[in-house]
């Protein structure tokens, strides 16, 4: 079976959605997420779908899909609850099963498929609603086969998590949501702030006008990481609660069409402007440029913020590939970004970004090569400690071998044999990077900064066991590391 986003991923880093990028995702040239469950760990294989149903409203099992089913159509199931802390586990990004693997297909519209208000995670499932391609709800009265032009007829979310706390979160790791009308996954409720967090997965076709939502966002945080989004509405979507945040990084989103701007916040109300607490792009590449409506196609941003967020928010280390020029002040239709109802930005910047077609090393999401620049010898570990326009000093204590590497432009000191026993790395990046070699057994002990960066290990963000200090903590809205 044949994958649409193929084209958009050529060139791009494997690993985004789960894809080759030639279609398929059997193989070996993409790794199965650590994470994913193996099979030997699973409670219940399931080779049916009234097995399906059953087996996922246990507690605290993973259920696994028999890799030699084609699909599981689910017919009169409505809004099944999984079990807390149950694991549903198929085969989308598992190099050892070719293609897909089994899909699970609904093919009626009631609201939605899996609703829970208890974490939930899947891994690797192919989730397939039952509408492919752009629709008008409110045009379906005018055919005959159609007996409802309400909107709410023909809308259904693939799941709905709502947790009345972020901790803990609910994972989805390498799947695939396609088809469905309202949203693929829906977070949170009013009170209930719902934490989700996204890694390796796409989300396509979900273009239904008037919803059509990847991921829609009423409340709580959301994370997504490494995915990839095409022919939505909205690949992600925010209600405006003001303690509503997202963050999303190292992500690609097709050239579509849409039918409305990639990422879209909501304000709360025409009385309470809120567009969230806040939301903070890095690392993404749009290729986004016209929209579908009901009169046609039309240009559209990549970006729109409805209201004003609580928090300062930002897009840094992006790419636009469609959109030629910096927007001026707060943006206008079709641009790049828009933050509507303003001649200027406000709490929400756009900084270190490109436009226009070529491609820059450190800008969007990351290709196929290397994106942390030297390639490390066996056993060595590169750190990159990436500027971001902002004056920035660091401090770094390490247990064991440190070296500078050719990438050090802004000039830094190692005191080896410190007060500890171990090495200390001070610096100050704006806006060149700062690389170092560690050795193979080298470990990171103290990281302090005070301003934003980009901290990554042979090119992946740095998973720090460590905490991250901000030593100018009162701007705190302005200064964060990520990872």
């Amino acid at each position: 079976m044949v994958l649409n986003h193929q084209d958009p991923l050529e060139g791009y880093d494997k690993r985004i959605g789960g894809s080759l990028g030639k279609g398929t995702h059997g193989g070996t040239e993409t790794s199965t997420p650590d994470e994913y469950p193996d099979r030997n760990d699973w409670d219940y294989e399931v080779s049916t779908t009234a097995e399906l149903v059953n087996r996922i409203q246990e507690d605290n099992v993973i259920v696994g899909l028999d890799p030699s089913v084609d699909e599981f159509i689910i017919n009169g199931y409505n809004e099944v609850t999984p079990g807390e802390n149950t694991a549903l586990v198929g085969h989308y990004c598992n190099p050892d099963v070719a293609g897909r693997g089994p899909v699970i297909r609904k093919t009626h519209y009631e609201k939605c498929f899996l609703k829970t208000r208890q974490p939930f995670h899947m891994y690797g499932v192919s989730l397939r609603g039952p509408m492919r391609g752009y629709f008008d709800p409110r045009k379906r009265a005018q055919s005959p086969e159609w007996n409802s032009d309400k909107k709410e007829d023909w809308h259904t979310a693939g799941v709905w998590v709502m947790t009345d706390k972020r901790e803990p979160t609910s994972n989805f790791v390498g799947c695939e949501f396609w088809g469905w009308t309202w949203a693929a996954v829906v977070l949170g409720a009013k009170n209930y702030q719902t934490q989700g967090r996204f890694y390796r997965c796409s989300f396509h076709e979900c273009i239904m006008e008037t919803l059509g939502y990847g991921v829609t966002q009423f409340d709580g945080h959301a994370e997504l990481d490494l995915c990839f989004f095409d022919e939505c509405r909205h690949a992600v979507a925010g209600y405006g609660y003001p303690t509503e945040t997202c963050h999303i990084r190292r992500c690609l989103a097709g050239p579509g069409p849409y039918s409305g701007h990639v990422i879209d916040r909501h304000e709360l109300s025409e009385d309470n402007p809120v567009s969230g607490k806040w939301i903070r792009i890095n690392d993404c590449t749009f290729m986004n440029d016209m929209s579908l409506g009901p009169n046609g196609k039309y240009p559209d941003e990549s970006i729109k913020l409805r209201g004003l967020p609580e928090r300062q928010s930002w897009v840094r280390n992006s790419h636009f590939t469609k959109k030629n020029q910096r927007p001026v002040g707060a943006g206008e239709d079709g641009d790049a970004y828009l933050q509507e109802g303003r001649d200027e930005l406000k709490r929400f910047s756009a900084d270190n970004n490109i436009y226009g077609p070529e491609i820059v090393d450190g800008h969007g999401a990351p290709r196929s090569s290397n994106p942390g620049g030297e390639t490390p010898e066996t056993g060595e570990q590169i750190l990159t400690i990436h500027g971001q326009n902002i004056d920035a000093e660091y401090t770094i204590e390490v247990d064991g071998e440190v070296s500078k590497t050719d990438d050090i432009e802004s000039g830094s000191d190692i005191i080896e044999d410190n007060e500890k026993g171990g090495t200390t790395i001070h610096g100050i990046v704006n806006p060149a990077n700062d690389s170092y070699r560690l050795g193979e057994d080298a470990e990171i002990t103290r990281f302090e900064t005070t301003g934003f960066v980009k901290v990554t290990l042979n090119g992946e963000p740095a998973n720090l066991s460590v905490p991250v200090m901000l030593s100018l903590t009162e701007k705190l809205d302005n200064a964060s590391i990520d990872f």
